[in-house]
């Protein structure tokens, strides 16, 4: 029955709920059929029920960690916080490993961290959360049924998220004030990134916890504004005023929104209580330079009308198609310029329709994509690459484009999380052009769901200050081209398809990049012949228009190059390479200086790995030939799925490549490399942190977990490798 109930779950779920309560019925003490209808009532949205039969499991077996993890997911849910955290407690107490050498980075982080971001606070708070919620005494060996029971008679006598644990109160308190500042910096920081309906969310968990804090909800009305959610601001700001009525900077808003309606005499009322309030000394902490105005008239330059989806479609219509040059490459099957996927005709704003796509993380296209690579599972969760043949999916056309007039807005980077995330190029005319244009979350290569007409240049109020640039203007800037990986496959090919389109590159007036901060980036661009002079960055000019602006296609999909992409870095920087005598054979990549996606317990990983002739190198402290010629001279790597493994462009057939990942986020970023390279490429998964609603508050993306390494697996993974 209980069998019967999993294959009836996702069709019929009230059938599914019968066969488990049938094997319970059958079988009372069947820990697993207790657990599952938990999930049912819980995937059902009935989150007592889910509780009461994880606390039956949890009762029959002491130790089940999803227990715990789901019965505090579904408390949370219910708003019932204090109840929840005894629930992760426990779970993490089980299975410490993963947050004890989280806290342990934690705590040397914290020396050497400024909290200058909202971000950066986020993480802090969650630091302080993790420690207050794992700090208490731990219970050694299992418990007693009869010790669950009382636990559970002591959780009913919690009626609300506000009343802890009479056992713990000030722990309980203080562990949810922390849980309150995760919240509210989280809120901040998608705000800040644009995100404002998941910003929403978090400061209505905040308000939970503390819905007394007026600054919370001033946060979710401006959330909701940006939502164009005028109504539901408006009551959120009243709700603000019912608790502290003098708050200049709540009447602004009401007074803006008010204004947005066409109420102006309204409007005038809000700003007239501004005005009082602080003449009566009431100041507006909350107001930032950028709220603190209105707009007395739009932005002279409007939102595209509409988007072509290919840039050839538009010089056609615009008698221009003498300014497009298609780059067909000799290995692969022959296109024309003709327009595949639609008319020529443009698409109006009022044409979009919505879509699904899960972006770049995906999980149904990771699977596929995964399933391609077709890896071997060796056991002790290493798998190696088996699938020699390239990935079923036609490889975007290449081209470059002349648009006159031609303008392009670039997000700029502001931190190392809030970094280029749109492009937009448009034309004279005021057409988005949807083939050189990206943002994230992007697409996998086969996305079917993804909706390049729902990009997020129509989200802009406005765009920033316009730049005329006269002359030739050539565009290179990519999505995240600030970071190693996107710099080098993304944004520097393009520079390959300008030469082979014909032009000479010394008539091009300027190169806009996303940035020349970086070492790698001006050494690179010398390599390549770009006089530093010639160098425009996005990050400073973020809009422009040129009198010419030459747009390359993308090299391919985002994070993806194709082959020829692949050869012309191999032949550009592996140009008078450095003798072999002088590096090491077997290299371990270091990330010990990343923000994010760190080897927790890299110090035992090196040590072990130096036991097998390891040497650990960290390779933003090279020049980028030292860095290129590490990896080409390499035998073996072993690295953390992230920037480190770019240089596998310049390894040599044959180099083993172990890639350490997360188990929640298992990428094929360098799987194509080292299938085009006849790379041995193997992966190692790290050790997973199951408590879910934790795991969630410390990433809030699964690119970003950090990986605990399972040291008898590296053993085994060397040993499978043949380097033991």
């Amino acid at each position: 029955h209980n069998n019967l109930a999993q294959v009836l779950l996702d069709k019929s779920p009230e059938r599914a709920i019968g066969s488990y309560l049938r094997a319970i019925e059958l079988e009372p003490e069947m820990v697993l059929a207790h657990y599952n209808l938990g999930k049912a009532w819980q995937m059902q949205g009935e989150h007592l029920a889910a509780v009461a039969c994880f606390d039956r499991a949890i009762e029959l077996d002491t130790e089940h960690i999803s227990g715990y993890t789901d019965a505090g997911f579904s408390l949370m849910v219910l708003g019932k916080i204090a109840e929840a955290m005894p629930y992760f407690e426990r779970a993490i107490a089980l299975k410490p490993n993963f947050i004890e050498a989280y806290s342990r980075l934690a705590k040397s982080r914290r020396v050497a961290a400024v909290e200058d971001d909202e971000l950066s606070r986020a993480i802090a708070a969650c630091d302080r959360f993790l420690a207050a919620l794992t700090g208490r005494k731990k219970e050694e060996g299992r418990r007693k049924k009869e010790e669950g029971r009382r636990k559970k008679e002591e959780k009913e006598t919690i009626p609300d998220a506000r009343c802890p644990m009479p056992d713990s109160q000030l722990q309980i308190a203080e562990i949810c004030d922390y849980l309150a500042e995760i919240y509210l910096h989280l809120g901040n920081a998608l705000t800040e990134y644009g995100g404002y309906e998941s910003a929403a969310a978090y400061y209505q968990k905040a308000l939970q916890i503390q819905p007394k804090n007026t600054e919370l909800y001033w946060r979710l009305g401006n959330c909701l504004v940006q939502q164009k959610r005028l109504n539901a601001a408006i009551a959120v700001y009243r709700m603000a005023l019912t608790v502290q009525p003098a708050l200049p900077q709540v009447y602004f808003e009401l007074g803006k929104v008010q204004d947005k309606q066409g109420n102006c005499e309204k409007a005038i009322d809000y700003y007239q209580q501004v005005l009082e309030l602080q003449f009566h000394g009431y100041s507006q902490p909350l107001l930032s330079l950028k709220n603190d105005c209105i707009a007395l008239e739009p932005s002279a330059i409007k939102l595209p009308q509409g988007i072509y989806l290919s840039t050839w479609d538009w010089l056609v219509a615009a008698k221009l198609d003498g300014n497009y040059v298609e780059i067909v490459w000799k290995y692969e099957t022959e296109a024309t310029t003709e327009n595949t996927t639609n008319s020529q005709f443009p698409i109006l704003n009022s044409q979009f329709r919505n879509s699904d796509c899960g972006g770049l993380t995906c999980g149904m296209c990771l699977h596929r994509i995964s399933k391609w690579f077709d890896p071997v599972h060796l056991g002790w969760g290493v798998c190696r690459l088996s699938n020699s043949q390239p990935l079923p999916v036609e490889s975007p056309k290449t081209f470059v484009a002349t648009i006159p007039n031609g303008r392009v807005w670039i997000v700029p980077k502001e931190n190392y999380w809030l970094i280029c995330k749109a492009i937009a190029v448009m034309t004279p005319d005021n057409y988005l052009l949807a083939d050189v244009s990206r943002d994230y979350p992007g697409f996998l290569p086969g996305c079917e769901k993804h909706d390049v007409r729902k990009h997020s240049v129509f989200n802009l109020e406005s765009f920033p200050p316009l730049k005329q640039i006269e002359g030739k203007v050539a565009v290179l800037s990519g999505l995240s081209g600030n970071v190693y990986f996107h710099w080098m496959v993304d944004v520097l090919p393009r520079l390959e398809l300008l030469r082979r389109s014909g032009r000479d590159l010394a008539e091009i007036d300027w190169f806009l990049v996303n940035s020349c901060q970086h070492e790698f980036q001006r050494e690179s661009l010398r390599i390549l012949g770009i006089p530093e002079e010639k160098v425009l960055e996005s990050d400073r000019l973020p809009h422009i228009q040129a009198t010419e602006l030459i747009v390359p296609s993308f090299a391919g999909y985002l994070g993806w190059p194709p082959g020829w992409a692949i050869e012309f870095l191999r032949r550009e920087f592996l140009k008078g390479i450095l003798p072999s005598y002088s590096y090491p054979k077997r290299i371990y990549i270091s990330r010990s200086k990343a923000r994010y996606r760190r080897v927790l317990n890299e110090e035992d990983v090196v040590e072990v790995l130096a036991q097998s002739g390891f040497v650990s190198i960290l390779p933003e402290s090279m020049s980028l030939a030292e860095q290129i010629a590490h990896f080409y001279h390499a035998e073996v790597i072993v690295a953390a799925h992230g920037s480190g493994l770019t240089n596998t462009i310049f390894c040599q057939s044959g180099t083993k490549v172990i890639e350490l990942v997360s188990p929640h986020y298992i990428s094929h970023y360098y799987w194509g490399i080292s299938q085009y390279l006849k790379l041995e490429h193997y992966y190692l998964a790290g050790e997973g942190f199951e408590c879910y609603p934790i795991r969630q508050l410390m990433y809030q993306n699964s690119l970003t977990e950090d990986i605990l390494v399972n040291l008898s697996s590296l053993k085994r993974m060397l040993e499978v490798v043949g380097l033991s």
